[in-house]
């Protein structure tokens, strides 16, 4: 929850420039939903339907997604900045980076 109002806050100071929110979600469908119903955020939220979810789903392996919550930063290139961010390095990232 605090991570979503760090970026919630991130996404105001931000306003102007551009800056996009993804979201991924690694659990099952009905937990999706539950959660994204719960927590609205205004974002762009990715979920895949798979057999096996979570860290092992297809998501998670192909951005690198090792424990939770993880932050990165695509840059402009779209590529990944950083490998990973905590939710207290992405604020000054942004200023950096924007």
């Amino acid at each position: 929850m605090a991570d979503s109002r760090r970026s919630s806050a991130c996404t105001r100071h931000t306003a102007k420039k551009v800056l996009r929110i993804v979201c991924v979600s690694l659990d099952d469908k009905r937990g999706c939903i539950w959660f994204l119903k719960r927590q609205p955020f205004p974002a762009t939220n990715l979920f895949q339907e798979c057999k096996d979810g979570g860290m092992n789903s297809p998501l998670a392996t192909l951005l690198r997604i090792h424990g939770l919550p993880t932050l990165f930063l695509v840059g402009r290139k779209r590529q990944r900045d950083q490998p990973q961010l905590t939710s207290g390095e992405l604020e000054a990232e942004l200023k950096k980076g924007l």
